[in-house]
């Protein structure tokens, strides 16, 4: 494995995708602007209307772009659409404020998209392209490249570098500055808060904050959760990792709602009803991000070295003569290369799941993320291959909490939230599910969805199976159920988003009158196959398996006991013999993040292939969640199982590393 990632490691450092906030001094950016090779005169001057996808898969939202004397003289979001997301405007937000000046400035399409929001930024691009095509002109021209820096930045008399600024990078900045020690962040993207800012909030077991508010709990067995735990993952999981999160998770919560005005709803049960250790945040007044905003700027209180920059991509852990960590060498967007050197690492760069190469090496294909692709795990591959570092389930498949077709629908003659319905489909707990063989590979009931157990299924992909007589009842009565994530991933929903769009907001029990157009739009899509019997079905996929395990799935449903996987006999659903028509939905996971990576002892430092500790390295999140899984068991969603990692393996790391970084000085 070695050779494949040091070959990978040395692609991804030719990227950089990173700007700054509180940055130090540095030589201002040369670089002038270029003017595009096509004549101004073929440019027609005008308002360019568009419209666009971006960061919502559904939702499109709208750009007006001005042309003027053969330039881009403005481009402004108008309609915010489906970008209006994660409890605020945030990654729309950072593409207004850093992506369209640099367009504008460099008169070129490109420009880095900004980390973090890259599927916005695409959308503007697009925009933009779009109009100078609507002008007369051809996009290629407007592709001039953009001079980088070369410029070296040293920055020294740091105790503890975090990279990465999601929650576990958060937490972990935090601990560290609250001893007073000398703390530098940095982030690749433009904003903080990572894919913690996109889920809904943390495990939290036993704390104390609701009963100072006047609020009660139901008390959770710590001991009790901690043996089922370790039953759940058959003894997989280290139990001393385990430990850690069940017994510091309310105390972490605790910590950040007394000290940093962070906002929860106490515990509550979130998949399994004797647990109530799901607190979602509240978001009345601020939101996620304007918490870790704020936590942020009050650590840089504790001490006036402190400091973090966005859009510095950390790309190399940095060792001295003797072997020690020593620091981190980072590449800002504009080329910059900056070497901070602190004889304490602490790695929270939020997995590995942005890293398509990577994923198929461990899972045999690349996931498709909910979560950030900036995620792309460099430090954790130079961890690996220069530093000897350990790790732990790092083949453990990524957490999925919904699928989606496998090609996003975009048709138009059909009501925009029905363009979800096959979506919608392929979540549910009813109907028959099969891997790229045609063969059975979950209990579809268990759980939220069979999204969730996608990775049983060996493959990319897997297939939903429906007759005409599903079909027929879908068209005329709607579906009877819809998966609440159908709706809230694309940020449609005004029950989570205020902002929400009911046009887009998928709804059971709506007649679906144009599920024809769907179906023929899905069909051309490739997401959709449509077979006059299961035989040609079957054939259509290329499959062998697929007639014997509907006919083994029939006769379970009229058994009304499911013995290979155990369905609840209410879910138990038949196919129709001699139905006119039998359709398989393409559909596949999406995904927050990876699950492990390295291994790590209770106080997060990083082990070695051997079991020893590398001194001075800490890995956070899911940087090292898989001290809490195994492969075989994959992630289990007692509610906010990696948010609460985030925060309890930052909290912990952070004063560790200063404990060691002062032993060492």
């Amino acid at each position: 494995m070695k050779k494949n990632l040091a070959l990978l490691l040395a692609l991804l450092m030719t990227f950089s995708l990173c700007a700054c906030q509180s940055t130090p001094k540095e030589s201002p950016n040369s670089t002038e602007s270029t003017q595009p090779s096509a004549s101004p005169s073929t440019l027609k001057d005008g308002v360019y209307s568009q419209t666009v996808y971006g960061n919502s898969y559904s939702m499109p939202f709208s750009v007006d772009v001005t042309i003027e004397g053969g330039k881009i003289k403005a481009i402004e979001v108008t309609d915010r659409g489906g970008e209006s997301s994660e409890y605020d405007d945030g990654i729309i937000e950072s593409v207004i404020d850093k992506l369209i000046p640099r367009i504008l400035e460099h008169q070129s399409l490109s420009v880095d998209s900004i980390t973090g929001a890259t599927l916005s930024s695409a959308g503007i691009k697009s925009a933009v392209s779009d109009a100078i095509k609507a002008a007369g002109g051809k996009p290629s021209d407007w592709y001039i490249p953009v001079e980088k820096k070369s410029d070296i930045v040293s920055i020294d008399g740091y105790d503890v570098i975090v990279v990465g600024l999601g929650g576990s990078g958060m937490t972990a900045y935090l601990s560290a500055a609250e001893t007073g020690a000398a703390v530098f962040g940095l982030d690749s993207a433009a904003n903080v808060g990572g894919t913690s800012v996109v889920t809904s909030g943390p495990m939290d077991v036993n704390p104390t904050f609701p009963v100072t508010m006047g609020e009660t709990i139901t008390p959770v067995d710590e001991d009790a959760f901690i043996d089922r735990w370790m039953e759940d993952t058959a003894d997989g999981a280290k139990r001393a990792c385990v430990e850690l999160i069940v017994r510091q998770s309310g105390d972490a919560v605790d910590w950040l709602v007394e000290n940093y005005g962070f906002t929860f709803a106490a515990p509550s049960p979130f998949s399994y009803p004797d647990l109530p250790v799901m607190s979602f945040y509240l978001t009345a007044e601020q939101t996620p991000r304007q918490m870790y905003q704020k936590a942020l700027e009050r650590a840089n209180e504790y001490n006036e070295k402190n400091q973090y920059m966005l859009e510095l991509k950390g790309t190399e852990i940095l060792t001295d003569a003797s072997g020690k960590i020593a620091g981190i060498r980072a590449i800002r967007y504009d080329g910059t290369t900056y070497e901070i050197h602190a004889p304490a690492v602490i790695l929270c760069t939020g997995g590995f799941g942005g890293n398509a190469e990577l994923c198929k090496e461990m899972f045999g294909y690349p996931l498709r993320l909910h979560g950030m692709y900036q995620n792309d795990g460099v430090l954790l591959v130079d961890a690996i291959d220069n530093l000897g570092a350990g790790t732990y389930s790092m083949d453990s498949a990524g957490m999925a909490h919904a699928g989606r077709t496998a090609s996003t629908l975009h048709l138009e003659g059909v009501a925009p939230s029905h363009n979800k319905v096959l979506s919608s489909i392929v979540n549910s707990a009813d109907l028959l599910c099969v891997n790229e063989s045609g063969k059975r590979f979950t209990n579809e009931g268990s759980g939220f969805t069979p999204a969730e157990s996608y990775w049983k299924a060996g493959s990319e992909y897997y297939y939903t199976i429906v007759d005409q007589e599903y079909m027929d009842h879908v068209k005329n009565e709607g579906l009877d159920s819809v998966y609440f994530m159908t709706n809230t991933q694309d940020f449609s929903d005004p029950a989570w988003y205020p902002h929400g769009n009911l046009a887009y907001v998928l709804n059971a029990e709506e007649p679906i009158s144009d599920l024809d157009i769907v179906i023929e739009g899905a069909l051309a899509a490739g997401t959709l196959f449509r077979g006059d019997s299961l035989e040609d079905l079957q054939k259509q996929l290329g499959i062998t398996d697929l007639v014997d395990t509907c006919a083994t799935y029939n006769a379970a449903c009229a058994a009304g006991e499911d013995k290979e996987f155990g369905k609840d006999p209410s879910l138990l659903i038949p196919l129709h013999e001699n139905s006119a028509h039998y359709y398989a939905i393409k559909a596949r996971a999406y995904c927050y993040s990876t699950n492990g990576a390295l291994d790590v002892n209770e106080n997060i430092q990083v082990l070695d292939t051997e079991g020893n500790v590398i001194p001075g390295l800490y890995a956070c999140g899911t940087n090292s969640m898989g001290v809490l899984f195994t492969k075989d068991t994959g992630y289990i969603d007692y509610g906010g199982v990696a948010h609460s990692w985030c925060f309890v393996s930052g909290k912990t790391a952070g004063q560790d590393a200063v404990r060691y970084a002062q032993s060492v000085k």
